[in-house]
């Protein structure tokens, strides 16, 4: 019986007739010359014929043969990927390989490097105009962010702000004695403030519950005592 001969390996293999060789483990495609087992490409972060040499510290990837940084790792640039990113890029982007520049900043910063701050009350500003997006804590109307938030907004989560940058509507609601998109109304005297620490409904400011159930109405604007000798009654004016 005739034994056949390869003329061409299976990835990862080389060394014909037989193809018994494994590529080196660094070749970046797993693949490797068929005849002389150098690898056509590297991993990340390898270089040299076996690719088994390591790219210097700070270079992603660099070139096979020279070991030249091409790419670096998020915070450097340079083809030496030896000078850092100016500190206010966004930490997740990093800078341009070539010129440093800013891939995005972090909050409060704008300009090619991010070494420009936004305006003072602006939270997050557009890279290259400096114009507004995001208002900072407590503020709003854009792009300017001239107005505050209500203090009758509830308290904001976490580290963000009590409204909207855009029109000054409360994120989290009203705090308990108030209503409206900026809780600019106040809740009728005589709600009765609930276990939920809220008094009237935020968007038409109508009573929960009456105070003492003496009062009925939505607005409990009717005293229960001119109708009930109890002087009590539900919401609906039935005497308790």
């Amino acid at each position: 019986m005739q034994q056949g001969y390869c003329t061409g390996c299976s990835k990862g293999l080389y060394g014909p007739p037989t193809c018994t060789s494994t590529c080196p483990k660094n070749c970046g495609d797993g693949t490797c010359d068929d005849k002389t087992g150098a690898c056509n490409n590297c991993k990340a972060g390898f270089y040299g014929t076996d690719c088994t040499s390591v790219c210097a510290a700070g270079c992603a990837t660099c070139d096979q043969q020279t070991a030249v940084c091409t790419s670096c790792v998020i915070g450097k640039y340079t083809n030496t990927c030896t000078t850092s990113c100016n500190v206010n890029c966004a930490t997740a982007t990093g800078c341009n390989f070539t010129s440093g520049n800013c891939v995005a900043c972090k909050d409060t910063f704008t300009g090619n490097d991010c070494s420009k701050s936004c305006a003072s009350k602006c939270q997050i500003c557009d890279q290259n105009t400096a114009v507004c997006s995001t208002c900072g804590n407590g503020f709003w109307a854009l792009p300017d962010c001239l107005n505050n938030c209500s203090n009758n907004c509830a308290a904001a989560t976490g580290t963000g702000s009590t409204c909207y940058s855009n029109n000054g509507y409360c994120i989290n609601g009203c705090n308990e004695y108030s209503f409206g998109d900026r809780c600019e109304n106040t809740c009728p005297v005589n709600c009765e403030v609930t276990k939920g620490k809220i008094s009237c409904d935020a968007d038409t400011g109508e009573c929960f519950k009456c105070k003492d159930s003496q009062f009925y109405g939505k607005h409990c604007s009717y005293a229960c005592w001119f109708y009930c000798s109890s002087g009590k009654c539900n919401m609906d004016g039935t005497c308790i």
